[in-house]
């Protein structure tokens, strides 16, 4: 089943429960709880807009989102709903992305147009079962949403070097991306400040599936027509840009939002195969 998706392009932390004892969300076993090799806790990302989403200990590492509700457990239950989208498109996505850009004889005559179709494992939620996290550390909530951190056990574990950016500026990536991480081909996401925080991650998150997309294969179609009568002659010209491509090992290392206007960037790497 395909998405077609247009493309435009107080704080506190959750209170141990009242044991004082750490208990991991979902049934697995508890040492997975054990976060300490994760980077900076979840509150310090928040204040400098910087999440930190790299593999660590061969884990694929998720951040969760949910706009806010009435119920702390219907914000989680969201949250993890959300995470476990992302561990689908991790496993595998089948996309196309068309770029369509025009213009005519005026000065101001320009139009744009993106979209992207995604087929993945609409079944996401079987993967909620899988999904490892601790309340206490890696839960944060903002005035507009409420994050969550989870760990997912890979078939084969992710093995990656990457030095992620500490210092909350902007990162370096962003004007220089990168050619590949390792073996990996790195595609960067834009996404201008939406209504909700959610979406505009969200957003940002499929400019950078579409980027990854038209790195494996893109095909330019251009359309010129001219037509003269008294006032003179005039012109349109069209260019289509379509890119299908199937990714796995969906990976978003880094997402930073600009403390200015809210626009959010995303670092992401995938692999491709063959279709």
């Amino acid at each position: 089943m395909k998405n077609l998706i247009p493309l435009l392009c107080i704080v506190f932390l959750l209170p141990c429960c009242a044991s004082g004892k750490k208990e991991p969300v979902n049934e697995a076993e508890s040492a997975l709880a054990d976060n300490s090799a994760l980077p900076h806790p979840m509150q310090a990302q928040l204040d400098k807009g910087n999440w930190l989403t790299y593999p660590r200990d061969g884990d694929l590492i998720v951040l969760g989102i949910a706009n806010r509700q009435s119920k702390r457990e219907d914000e989680i239950r969201l949250a993890l709903e959300d995470a476990a989208y992302k561990v689908a498109l991790f496993n595998g996505i089948k996309g196309k992305a068309s770029m369509v850009t025009g213009s005519g004889s005026q000065s101001f005559d320009f139009f744009a147009d993106a979209s992207l179709e995604l087929d993945y494992d609409k079944d996401y939620q079987k993967y909620q079962k899988q999904l490892i996290f601790d309340p206490e550390d890696d839960l944060v909530v903002s005035d507009g949403a409420v994050y969550i951190r989870v760990r997912y056990k890979t078939t084969v574990p992710l093995q990656l070097s990457y030095q992620f950016n500490t210092s909350g500026k902007r990162p370096e990536w962003m004007n220089k991306p990168p050619a590949n991480i390792e073996n990996y081909l790195v595609g960067i996401g834009f996404a201008r400040a939406q209504r909700r925080i959610k979406d505009t991650i969200l957003k940002s998150y499929e400019a950078a599936i579409a980027a990854l997309i038209a790195q494996v294969s893109s095909q330019l179609l251009t359309n010129d027509r001219f037509t003269s009568d008294n006032a003179g002659s005039s012109g349109k010209s069209s260019s289509t840009q379509i890119s299908e491509a199937s990714l796995v090992d969906f990976c978003v290392l880094e997402t930073w939002i600009d403390p200015l206007d809210k626009s959010i960037w995303t670092l992401a790497i995938a692999k491709s195969i063959k279709q």
